[in-house]
């Protein structure tokens, strides 16, 4: 008679308790796996096998000075310089600030002063408001950085020349530095890789202050040969807006003013951990003081950072943040229209004789999901 095995119960109970262990140890490792993949998941902003070099002329004001803080996040660039010109501030405002921005975070690249007025018209005032100092009244610590000998041309020159051809602009403000570039030094076109500005608004007939500043300098930089990305500062602002919490932003009745999606808010993206905090923090907090002081219940207590754009398109590429279209793009130099950039699209271009300035890559749009993920992907890069 054959006997069946009949093991210890004691033991089959000290099975199932360690089948049981083995399955949360397997659950726990399955749950960090998870939360390690996501770390190191796949950036927004994949990084350039080599850095781009660029000079950033700008006229910070707080959408300039957001966008040096960015810029001096990402490894997709490599700053050669930061020029300043006239525009949101007058020139000596934009010059403190640009070296103020670039020593609190460290660019560790030249600052150079650049044009104070237009090429012809006379200086026209910014209406914007961006309280004491024109950074939202941050106040940022003294800089121990001095200004660079060079006016801003000659940099641009002297660094298009080091760089061999790899040179990029990245332009934020009136065009009248690298206007006077171009016609100081006749050979610097063909030693530039590029140039991104901001110009004109697309879905409006309304002037953009950047172009109306200086329709002149727009003209040179439009006939001048090199390869060119305009942003509408329309399609920026839209894109680039971030909020603070609001009845407008939060409540049922937003879409008219908003969009489709979730709105941006500004706390998700500044980290308490970051070094460039205080500013980052300083702009939201102005922004929602501001607010709350006007009692604005119909309007968004956002602000929107266009320069964000330009600076988007030259570190985005091969990502899905932008989408361009071909376009020609021209700009009134006279008359009531003065300043005005027409767009033409390359399907209209084909069957007009007219001038229509030059075929440009535009920006017509920022992804706005991954646009927030940019920001945040930026902002804790710095350690």
């Amino acid at each position: 008679m054959s006997t069946r095995y009949n093991p210890n119960p004691f033991e089959k109970k000290k099975m199932k308790k360690s089948t049981k262990w083995v399955l949360c140890i397997l659950a726990a490792v399955s749950a960090v796996g998870c939360i390690v993949a996501a770390l190191v998941q796949e950036p927004v902003i994949p990084a350039y096998k080599e850095a781009v070099p660029v000079i950033i002329d700008c006229d910070p004001g707080t959408d300039d000075g957001y966008a040096l803080v960015m810029a001096g996040g990402t490894d997709n660039l490599d700053v050669r310089g930061i020029t300043t010109v006239y525009g949101a501030l007058s020139i000596g405002a934009t010059t403190q600030n640009a070296l103020s921005l670039t020593d609190y975070i460290g660019l560790g690249c030249p600052v150079s002063v650049g044009a104070a007025t237009p090429l012809v018209r006379s200086l026209r005032p910014s209406s914007e408001n961006n309280g004491v100092g024109g950074l939202c009244s941050v106040a940022l610590p003294v800089p121990a950085q001095k200004l660079d000998e060079r006016p801003a041309w000659q940099l641009i020159y002297d660094e298009a020349v080091a760089q061999n051809g790899k040179l990029q602009l990245i332009c934020l403000g009136p065009l009248t530095n690298v206007a006077t570039a171009l016609q100081q030094y006749p050979d610097l076109a063909q030693k530039l890789a590029g140039i991104t500005f901001m110009a004109g608004n697309f879905d409006s007939p309304a002037v953009e202050f950047n172009t109306s500043c200086d329709p002149q300098a727009l003209d040179v930089v439009l006939r001048c040969g090199v390869p060119l990305t305009v942003v509408p500062r329309d399609r920026a602002y839209l894109a680039t807006r971030l909020i603070n919490p609001c009845p407008v932003a939060d409540g049922d009745g937003n879409t008219a003013l908003w969009g489709s999606g979730a709105p941006d808010y500004w706390s998700d993206l500044v980290s308490d951990k970051s070094p460039v905090q205080s500013f980052l923090v300083g702009v939201q907090q102005y922004t929602d003081d501001n607010w709350k002081t006007n009692d604005q219940t119909t309007s968004l207590n956002c602000r929107a950072m266009p320069s964000m754009a330009p600076l988007l398109s030259v570190i985005s590429g091969g990502s899905d943040l932008c989408r361009y279209d071909k376009c020609w793009v021209n700009i009134i130099t006279t008359g009531e229209k003065t300043g005005t950039v027409v767009f033409t699209s390359a399907q209209d271009a084909e069957k007009s004789d007219e001038d229509l300035g030059a075929e440009v890559s535009l920006l017509v749009d920022i992804d706005r999901t991954l646009y927030r993920q940019a920001i945040r992907q930026m902002v804790n890069s710095y350690r």
